[in-house]
């Protein structure tokens, strides 16, 4: 959607309290700003700012019973979830883009707060663990757990570098688990294949793909002595 300024979008929700239609408001705005928003984009405005017309005068579009009713829910569900939700227990007709206005405006939720070492599964399956309160950012207070694991017993991973899961477990973060590898070796064991559930075995491929890094290395280096010999 095309940007617009904050004045035009602030003048259209004031004079859409005074008129009753899309076509009266569009009129009004072109007017004062010498501009030519279509009918079709007055209506698109309208429905992302959730700006309706004809409300002065009337009761609040929601009303109180309405918002402590999706403070009770809103953590929960979805947008679409709590838009059934509401209107089936209010009766009303409320479309999603008007309950995400109300929740984003209307609604606001305490942020939880979670102990330190509580643990979290992401959507890609790996274990988040909470382990500091200091920062403001959510996010830095977590860290995935076998990272976490990894540097409490051997300190900070080096750049370029990643600690994978021996058996392909994401969940499974015990430290004999665990192994750091270069970016380079890691995709040489997907790319041959050399991870198995079994941890011996995988450990026998990341020694097979370092010898490899460094006889490829070793070769590159000679024919490079040989060049400027």
């Amino acid at each position: 959607m095309r940007i617009y300024s904050l004045a035009l979008i602030a003048f259209i929700k004031k004079k859409s309290q005074t008129v009753n239609s899309t076509k009266e408001l569009r009129t009004l705005v072109n007017k004062r700003f010498g501009i030519d928003i279509s009918y079709n984009k007055m209506r698109g405005i309208k429905k992302y700012y959730g700006i309706f017309c004809g409300r002065k005068g009337r009761q609040p579009m929601f009303s109180p019973k309405i918002i402590d009713f999706m403070k009770e829910r809103a953590p929960y569900v979805t947008y679409r979830a709590l838009t059934c939700m509401v209107n089936s227990r209010f009766k009303t007709s409320y479309t999603t883009e008007q309950i995400r206005y109300a929740r984003k405006n209307h609604v606001k939720l305490p942020k939880k707060r979670f102990p330190l070492l509580t643990e979290t599964i992401d959507n890609q399956g790996y274990i988040n663990i909470k382990v500091s309160n200091s920062s403001n950012i959510t996010k830095e207070n977590w860290k995935r757990k076998h990272i976490w694991v990894w540097e409490k017993a051997n300190g900070k991973i080096p750049k370029g570098y990643i600690v994978i899961f021996l058996d392909g477990c994401k969940t499974n973060c015990v430290l004999e688990n665990l192994a750091l590898v270069s970016k380079g070796e890691n995709a040489l064991l997907n790319h041959f294949g050399l991870r198995n559930r079994n941890t011996e075995i995988t450990k026998t491929g990341i020694v097979i793909v370092r010898h490899k890094i460094a006889l490829t290395k070793a070769i590159k280096r000679r024919r490079r002595n040989e060049k400027h010999a």
